[in-house]
């Protein structure tokens, strides 16, 4: 019974935990965050994921620098929002921000979300500044630059792909057409031979008929 109530108790400051991020501070969000950094933003995947019964975004960030979680390797990373019931962040394109994400869980360390309600904003604003000195000597990623390149290779060869696709279905679609164009006409060709075939039957009984010698009274 104790065992059960004490299961309870965490459970619930658990969700208690999750709905004060409304109302966070520097010390929780920088204590509780799995990964910190600053990233400019290269991508947007708006509603390509779901969870908890809803779609969610995914930002690929360039990493500037880490403060926390992130290998020294890492030179991109992405992110989901909104999760957790609360708004999404607004993240601009090309902007760079001052980013505070947390895992799904203590067994995940490779899908982490971040929403409003978190201390996560646009690097240029005051108090987003004021977060970031505080955070102490960031670190710079050591990974090369070809990273930077891959990822825009694997991006382009995506968007191709899924050209690629696109037109495979555009010439699917084609040929479909074609082909129901193609079986009308058959149709239509062999509507008129039946056609033919009937009014040469007809003119040849008509003839024969006429042919017939009349019978003399």
């Amino acid at each position: 019974m104790k065992k059960a109530i004490l299961t309870f108790i965490i459970h619930s400051s658990f969700h208690l935990v999750l709905a004060d991020t409304c109302f966070t501070t520097f010390e929780r969000d920088s204590t509780n965050a799995d990964i910190i950094f600053v990233g400019k933003l290269l991508e947007v995947n708006h509603g390509i994921y779901w969870e908890g019964g809803s779609p969610t975004s995914i930002y690929t960030f360039r990493i500037l620098e880490s403060f926390k979680g992130l290998s020294k390797w890492r030179s991109v990373t992405s992110i989901m929002s909104p999760v957790r019931g609360c708004c999404s962040p607004h993240f601009k394109m090309d902007s760079t921000y001052l980013v505070f994400a947390f895992a799904f869980g203590p067994e995940s360390r490779t899908a982490y979300y971040t929403n409003d309600c978190t201390l996560t904003g646009l690097l240029n604003e005051p108090e987003t500044q004021y977060y970031y000195n505080r955070l102490g000597e960031p670190r710079k990623p050591e990974a090369s630059s070809d990273d930077i390149g891959r990822f825009y290779e694997r991006k382009e060869w995506l968007l191709k792909k899924e050209l690629a696709a696109k037109d495979s279905i555009n010439q699917d679609q084609e040929n479909l057409q074609q082909n129901y164009k193609n079986e009308q006409k058959k149709s239509t060709y062999l509507t008129i031979a039946l056609a033919l075939c009937f009014l040469i039957i007809v003119f040849f009984i008509i003839q024969r008929t006429s042919a017939k010698p009349h019978n003399k009274r």
